[in-house]
């Protein structure tokens, strides 16, 4: 099962922004019809990859085309942005009946403590996916 993790544009000293987003994966389609439901961004919506990390999920003609894309540039977001859709989602999922409500909550309090982190210094942010 693929993992959500965070990508910190530059390391934060003593500190593991690594979280196991394996639920939130796993969980994805009703996290995002939450989302829109909310008026929130989807967590997928964070999602950016470099271009060698795109080089190593493509075959080579699709690389070649995608490199020449202007949409494969790696992107980052504010960790402000992020903050509006996990604590959303966190109100969303304390009154649901998700059957892994405890799970993703915790993932989701982990984004949070992360992202918390990135806006206190100033850094961007972007989703990536583990598989």
């Amino acid at each position: 099962m693929p993992s959500l993790y965070i990508v910190l544009e530059r390391e934060i000293p003593n500190t593991d922004a690594y979280v196991d987003g394996s639920s939130l994966s796993k969980n994805s389609t009703v996290l995002e019809s939450m989302a829109k439901k909310l008026e929130v961004a989807t967590l997928m919506s964070f999602f950016s990859a470099s271009r060698d990390e795109l080089a190593s999920l493509m075959d080579e003609g699709a690389l070649d085309a995608a490199m020449n894309d202007s949409k494969c540039n790696e992107k980052w977001f504010t960790a402000e942005e992020g903050l509006k859709t996990v604590h959303a989602l966190l109100k969303s999922t304390a009154e649901s009946s998700l059957g892994d409500r405890d799970r993703i909550t915790a993932e989701l309090l982990e984004f949070a403590n992360v992202l918390e982190m990135a806006k206190a210094k100033g850094i961007g942010w972007h989703l990536a996916v583990d598989y």
